[in-house]
């Protein structure tokens, strides 16, 4: 594996483990339908409306790395409104998503539908990036949501 693979296999090695902070498995798993549903005081969403957005350009990246057709995304309408019946479904294919990326990531060789390998990583570290963003967003509005249920 060259480093450029070993590199973002690790850092998605670390999402989905949560060597440095929770795992995204199992911080999604500590909240319920009904936490992830709510908006916490003061905060723009949902973490279920974050993970949900996280989820989508998870997808999109994904697919390009696939060679699927991309679906097109319109700005704005990319932080849907989540029921809390739908919680588990977007909670799982979010993680789901970042087992694939780094199964991708791993691979030797290479294997993925990009125009080179040079993209392909580019675009696996994409996910991790923006995965891990949003992970910690997750963190901080759980924290948001206990501050108010204790006032």
């Amino acid at each position: 594996m060259d480093f450029a693979n070993l590199t973002v296999a690790e850092a998605l090695q670390q999402i989905v483990d949560g060597r440095d902070f929770s795992s995204a498995r199992g911080l999604l798993k500590s909240i319920s339908a009904d936490k992830a549903v709510a908006v916490a005081s003061g905060a723009p969403y949902s973490i279920a409306t974050n993970v949900a957005h996280a989820e989508i350009w998870q997808d999109l990246w994904l697919k390009r790395l696939r060679g699927e057709p991309l679906p097109r995304i319109v700005m704005g309408q990319d932080f849907p409104i989540i029921d809390k019946k739908d919680w588990p479904t977007i909670r799982s294919k979010f993680c789901d998503g970042l087992d694939e990326a780094l199964d991708i990531a791993r691979r030797e060789p290479l294997t993925h539908a990009c125009k080179s390998d040079d993209k392909a990583i580019e675009t696996l570290f994409r996910i991790a990036n923006h995965g891990a963003y949003h992970i910690g967003q997750v963190a901080l509005l759980k924290r948001l949501l206990s501050k108010d249920e204790k006032l």
